[in-house]
């Protein structure tokens, strides 16, 4: 599943048949998927840690006994910043920005991340490119793309 598709869903309350608000954003670190923040309709923000919830087919599911807390920035990135940084191979070229990741539905892990090569580029390829997690590198908030064979091959 993409990640932009968790955004704007509804975070609901199995046992009470609560909504409490709707994913606004998520919290990302090195490309790992911390948590959700959510935002009640109050307009106040709160966040959901990895394990606090599961991923409905239409809805975020919040587990027994977890609930919102209260969130400061908790000094982690947002997955609204992280679209649009520029990724680059192992040799220091440019191949693309960050257009997406890929979260497994059930581990809730990043398994690749998209790259867009421009709108120009994409259109022309007909698709953006996925490059798992094993053939990344981060290094704090840089990221370098190791090349594999197959990559190699492609570009």
């Amino acid at each position: 599943m993409k990640a932009r598709s968790l955004l704007g869903m509804p975070t609901v309350v199995p046992a009470r048949g609560e909504i409490v608000g709707r994913v606004c954003d998520l919290v990302i670190e090195e490309f790992d998927l911390k948590g959700l923040l959510v935002e009640e309709e109050n307009g106040k923000v709160g966040f959901i840690e990895q394990e606090g919830f599961s991923i409905g087919e239409d809805a975020v599911l919040l587990n027994e006994g977890a609930g919102l807390k209260p969130y400061q920035g908790r000094g982690k990135s947002s997955y609204k910043d992280k679209m649009g940084e520029t990724i680059f191979d192992s040799d220091g070229r440019e191949i693309g920005r960050v257009s997406d990741l890929v979260i497994d539905e059930e581990t809730k892990g990043t398994i690749a991340v998209e790259i867009s090569g421009g709108v120009i580029q994409d259109f022309l390829a007909g698709r953006r490119e996925e490059i798992p997690m094993n053939s990344i590198r981060v290094d704090g908030s840089d990221m370098v793309v190791v090349e594999s064979e197959e990559r190699s091959g492609n570009g």
